[in-house]
């Protein structure tokens, strides 16, 4: 395994691993026996708000082969320091092969993905994909996958994040949601969106509010959990099943009752479950 630990004690931005202005950062630690080779990643400082335990911006790269171990503690009583965000990327681009994520004790976001005024790319993270020749992701990559905590796609320079992660194994699962998606100030609007490729008895428990698409597949693959937005395209196929955990009692960010939906229904063989007997 590999360890690295960043400790900030006099305040400012503090990461653990950080690219910037164009730079690029690869860690090599694919190629077999990738849980031998799992980089363990920490952070902290005095000032929670500016701790990101991994962060590219300024159209930079992080490309990380194998398997992860971050974790983002937002836990300041202990000692005074803690983070925010495990994994940031501000207009470039992070790539991690596979492993867990996890922001805990008050942590804002697992991953973080945003744009800037001076770049035009989107900040974009992919976790334990696959990719088309276009670059784009187009489904699960093949190594344990777990993420716990939010998807944020929000930012003081606007909503420009796209996050993808893909879940393919048993042991693999996301738990949070992806509800912190309209930008504030001068940058308004919803332009982010998260794309979630689920298959082989992985699952996600959890809700949204904003632009989603979710595709499904095998039995025992499953999602708890309900979208108030107007944009998700999900696809349920060969025994994936979507327990709809909304209530009558929930409401949505501006206090309205709350109404799950899906915009665009695809797949074969899969199952919706409407009783309401799941639900967080």
């Amino acid at each position: 395994a590999i360890s690295i630990d960043a400790e900030s004690t006099g305040g400012g931005r503090t990461a653990a691993l950080f690219a910037n202005s164009g730079g690029t950062l690869h860690i090599a630690n694919g190629d077999g026996n990738l849980e031998d080779k799992v980089l363990n990643v920490r952070a902290n400082g005095n000032s929670k708000s500016d701790v990101a335990v991994i962060k590219a911006l300024g159209d930079a790269g992080i490309m990380i082969d194998g398997l992860v171990d971050v974790l983002a503690d937002g836990d300041v009583k202990t000692n005074g320091k803690g983070a925010n965000e495990a994994v940031s990327a501000v207009a470039s681009t992070i790539d991690i092969g596979g492993g867990t994520i996890r922001a805990v004790n008050g942590a804002w976001a697992a991953i973080r993905a945003y744009g800037a005024f001076t770049s035009d790319n989107y900040g974009t993270v992919n976790f334990n994909v696959t990719k088309g020749t276009d670059g784009l992701a187009n489904g699960a990559g093949k190594n344990r996958a777990v993420l716990e905590g939010d998807i944020v796609t929000n930012g003081g320079m606007g909503t420009k994040g796209r996050v993808s992660v893909g879940l393919s194994t048993a042991d693999s699962h996301w738990i949070g949601n992806y509800a912190d998606t309209s930008g504030y100030g001068v940058t308004p609007g919803q332009l982010g969106a998260v794309n979630l490729f689920m298959k082989n008895g992985s699952y996600w428990k959890g809700f949204s509010n904003g632009s989603m698409k979710v595709e499904m597949s095998g039995d025992s693959t499953s999602w708890t959990g309900f979208n108030i937005g107007n944009n998700l395209q999900l696809k349920l196929s060969d025994g994936a099943i979507w327990h709809n955990a909304i209530t009558q009692e929930q409401k949505d960010q501006g206090n309205n009752p709350a109404i799950s939906r899906v915009k665009y229904f695809t797949g074969s063989g899969g199952f919706i479950d409407m009783t309401g007997t799941n639900r967080f």
